[in-house]
C-alpha cells in the first residue's frame, strides 16, 4: 500500500524520477574543423542537466557570451568566417556555485589562392574594399558604405549639404565660335563632407547646355570655385541658368541661379586698346619694363628688337604675361641699345597695336 502513496507524493511534489532526469552533458561542436579561407564554420555549445549562469564562447579573439536561465539547459550556435590561420575554439560554462567547466577544439583555415593581401578572403569585404580573385577594389555595391555615406559609381561618398550657386567670373562679351571659360561659386549653407558630389549644369537661353561633375576635394565649409571650361556660343544674346544638384538625390539641396541678357556673342570683336606709357630702365645687364594696363586685356605680349633698331619689322616675341600684369624683367642682355614694345590680347587672341617704343642702353 505504500507504492500508491509514493506515486501520489511524486505527483503532488512534481518531482522527476532518476530514470527520467536529463543526463548531465556539456558539448562543443565545430563543423567543419578544416575549411578554406572565405568559407564559414558553424560552432555550437550546449549544456544539459546542469544549471549555469552563463556560457562563454571564444573563437580566436572573438568572444560571445550567453546568459542562461534557471532551467538546466543552455545552448547557442554561431557562424564564423575567419581569415587563414589556426584557431582555438574554447567554451566555458560558469555554474551556479561559481565553478567553471571548459572545453576546447581547433579549427584550421587554409589559405585560398584567390584571397587578397591582409588575409581578406575571396568574395569578402573590408570596409568598402572587395576581394575579387586576389585583387582589392572599391565596390560599395557589394560591401556597402559606413554611416553618413552613400554608394556612387562603386565608391562611398558623403551625403551633400545644401548650397547656393552663382556665377563669379564670366565675360559679358565673347566672340562667336571661340571658347571661353566661366567660374561659378558654390556657397555652403552648412558643412558638407569631403568628397560630396554635385552635378553642375549651365544653360544659355535654353539653346545650349554645358554639364559637368564637381567633387569636393575637401570639406565644404567655405566658398568653392567651380571652373566651367571651353564654352563656345554662336552669335547672339544669352540668358544664363545654372544649377547644382547633389548626386545623393537630396532634392532639398538643389541650388539655382539665373541672369538675363548676361552674355553677348559677336561675330567679330575689336581688339583691346594698346598698353600705354611703356618705360624701360637698366639694372646691370637686366632691364625692367613697366606699362599701363589696357582695358579688356587677357594677356600682354612683350616684343624686343632683334638688332639696334627701333623699326617694327625687326621685333620678335619675347614673352607673354597674364591679365593684370604691368611689369616685366628681361635678364642677361648683351651690351648695347635694346628696344621694346608691348601689346594686349583679349581672351580670343585678338591683339592690339603695339605700345610706344621704349629704348634702353645696357652696359
Amino acid at each position: 500500500m505504500k507504492v500508491p502513496f509514493v506515486l501520489a507524493a511524486i505527483a503532488l511534489c512534481g518531482c522527476i524520477s532518476a530514470v527520467d532526469a536529463p543526463q548531465e552533458s556539456f558539448l562543443l561542436d565545430v563543423s567543419p574543423a578544416i575549411i578554406e579561407q572565405g568559407d564559414s564554420v558553424n560552432v555550437s555549445v550546449r549544456l544539459d542537466g546542469i544549471k549555469a549562469k552563463e556560457l562563454a564562447l571564444r573563437f580566436g579573439d572573438d568572444e560571445r557570451k550567453i546568459l542562461c536561465t534557471e532551467n538546466a539547459a543552455c545552448h547557442a550556435s554561431f557562424t564564423f568566417t575567419p581569415d587563414a590561420g589556426v584557431y582555438s575554439v574554447k567554451a566555458a560554462a560558469v555554474l551556479g556555485n561559481g565553478k567553471k567547466i571548459e572545453l576546447s577544439k581547433r579549427v584550421v583555415v587554409e589559405s585560398n589562392s584567390r584571397s587578397c593581401a591582409g588575409n581578406i578572403a575571396f568574395g569578402s569585404c573590408r570596409g568598402e574594399l572587395y576581394c575579387d580573385n586576389g585583387k582589392l577594389a572599391k565596390d560599395c555595391e557589394k560591401c556597402g558604405c559606413p554611416e553618413g555615406k552613400y554608394c556612387s559609381a562603386g565608391s562611398c561618398s558623403p551625403y551633400s549639404g545644401p548650397v547656393t550657386i552663382a556665377l563669379a567670373k564670366y565675360p559679358k562679351i565673347v566672340q562667336s565660335g571661340k571658347p571661353f571659360d566661366m567660374t561659378a561659386v558654390l556657397v555652403p549653407q552648412g558643412q558638407t563632407g569631403s568628397g560630396a558630389e554635385y552635378d553642375v549644369q549651365i544653360a544659355f537661353s535654353g539653346k545650349k547646355t554645358v554639364a559637368m561633375d564637381f567633387r569636393a576635394q575637401k570639406a565644404l565649409d567655405a566658398n568653392i570655385e567651380v571652373k566651367i571650361s571651353r564654352v563656345v556660343l554662336p552669335a547672339g544674346i544669352y540668358d544664363i541658368a545654372i544649377s547644382a544638384a547633389p548626386r545623393d538625390g537630396n532634392m532639398e539641396s538643389i541650388a539655382h541661379y539665373s541672369a538675363f541678357a548676361a552674355i553677348e556673342s559677336r561675330e567679330a570683336l575689336e581688339p583691346p586698346q594698346a598698353p600705354a606709357n611703356l618705360s624701360a630702365f637698366a639694372e646691370g645687364d637686366d632691364v625692367v619694363l613697366e606699362w599701363q594696363q589696357a582695358e579688356g586685356a587677357w594677356e600682354y605680349v612683350l616684343y624686343k628688337s632683334s638688332g639696334a633698331s627701333a623699326q617694327y619689322i625687326s621685333y620678335k616675341r619675347l614673352e607673354s604675361y597674364p591679365q593684370g600684369s604691368s611689369t616685366a624683367l628681361v635678364q642677361g642682355l648683351e651690351k648695347g641699345t635694346h628696344f621694346f614694345v608691348v601689346s594686349a590680347k583679349d581672351m580670343f587672341g585678338n591683339e592690339s597695336k603695339y605700345s610706344n617704343i621704349a629704348g634702353v642702353r645696357v652696359g
